[in-house]
């Protein structure tokens, strides 16, 4: 055997490694891509995900802040019923209402609509991720204006004139309505 015998048996022998070397990647790659593809988890599986770690989430957040969200409704209809109710009916017209509230209603007032709120992104995130166990809050979101306008009232309010008497009547009127149809 010459020498370019021998190199061309060695070229050769180089060449079938290689293509044997290259080969043997692509059915590599070939073989992970079929085992990413064949584990991948489906779409519901990936929302039955979410909604795990929403709920986890929520449980979680009520713990942090202290609040139970299922109550919500009943607390804000006691604390209608027990804080403002009263005042509404005592006061006579011309009559500043605001002495009525006491320290402890002003900061009650504080809490619930720091509650209402919070248990209103809860519940944005249950829809979001359609777990139904938050479904019992769906008036959340729609009294802002009245929580907002209690809480202004009743938290800071300074003079109690007629028209924020008024004011307060009908957010207390609206929330009633909304909790009752609801």
């Amino acid at each position: 055997m010459g020498f370019d015998q021998f190199k061309k048996s060695r070229l050769l022998g180089v060449g079938k490694g290689a293509v044997l070397v290259l080969a043997g990647v692509i059915i590599g790659v070939l073989g992970v891509v079929m085992i990413v593809f064949r584990h991948q988890p489906s779409q519901s599986d990936l929302n039955k995900i979410r909604q795990q770690y929403t709920v986890q989430y929520i449980t979680s957040e009520q713990t942090r802040l202290g609040i139970n969200c299922h109550a919500l409704r009943k607390t804000l209809q006691d604390f209608l019923v027990k804080d403002i109710r009263p005042t509404l009916q005592v006061r006579q017209p011309t009559q500043d209402w605001t002495r009525y509230f006491s320290q402890d209603a002003r900061k009650r007032m504080g809490k619930l609509r720091d509650d209402y709120f919070a248990c209103g992104a809860l519940y944005r995130a249950a829809q979001s991720a359609q777990w139904d166990g938050f479904k019992d809050l769906d008036f959340t979101g729609k009294l802002d204006k009245e929580i907002i306008t209690l809480n202004t009232l009743v938290g800071f309010g300074e003079t109690g004139d007629d028209e924020s008497l008024r004011a307060m009547q009908d957010a207390v009127g609206n929330i009633e309505r909304r909790l009752a149809s609801e």
